[in-house]
């Protein structure tokens, strides 16, 4: 378990955390725990997984995350197999690409709303309870063709909602290579000279990603 008391600023990053089996820390209440006396926590590529109440028969691991701190981010992580999800006691959180996995409940907010994507391309969540279709793109997925986004949101309760859900875990990393080529076309013996760039779903940069092209055949660029 990991808790913030008394803290601002915080990264929370990398972490695998599973309930032990050591009777001793049965009670403990969730994998991540962020109290209300803490703010502006960060909870990134982590996986929290099994806190639900047949661990070692105990009623207390219930929450993968509970999040009672204020302006907090919750992003790139996968939480499964917990009873609850998220449990939020709080205001002015966010989160966006999650995959969310056979929680019993995926998600739940105590009265408060909070933002469950980070808007259009970029995203919402995975919830492996979705059942949407993907026939339509855009902000207002109203746009002929699917985009990996769900054309419904993903409703939490009354006032919360992922407007952006995807339809695949983890396809927020989806990435796109456009590029020129030179000659064009190029034939089979020919010298051939690529200019291009790398991008994530949003059009962000990746650097430093070496990329092999093999040209067996009379090749045209668009």
């Amino acid at each position: 378990m990991v808790e913030v008391r008394s803290s601002t600023t915080v990264l929370i990053k990398g972490f695998t955390i599973t309930p032990s089996l050591n009777p001793l820390y049965y009670d403990f209440e969730a994998g991540i725990y962020i109290w209300s006396d803490s703010n502006n926590v960060t909870v990134t590529d982590c996986v929290i997984a099994f806190f639900n109440n047949t661990v070692g028969g105990s009623q207390g691991t219930y929450y993968g995350i509970r999040l009672d701190g204020t302006a907090c981010k919750i992003y790139a992580n996968t939480i499964r197999n917990n009873y609850y999800g998220i449990f939020s006691y709080t205001y002015n959180a966010k989160f966006y690409h999650n995959n969310f996995v056979d929680n019993t409940y995926q998600a739940y907010s105590y009265g408060y709303v909070q933002i469950w994507d980070d808007d259009y391309p970029s995203g919402g969540n995975y919830w492996s309870d979705y059942k949407g279709t993907d026939l339509f793109g855009g902000p207002y997925q109203n746009i002929t063709g699917n985009d990996g986004i769900g054309d419904t949101p993903y409703i939490i309760d009354s006032s919360n909602k992922d407007r952006y859900p995807f339809m695949n875990r983890s396809d927020w990393k989806r990435t796109e290579l456009d590029f020129s080529l030179a000659p064009n076309p190029a034939h089979v013996g020919q010298s051939i000279t690529l200019q291009g760039n790398l991008t994530d779903r949003v059009s962000h940069p990746i650097n430093d990603t070496p990329i092999s092209v093999h040209v067996n055949a009379t090749f045209k660029a668009n």
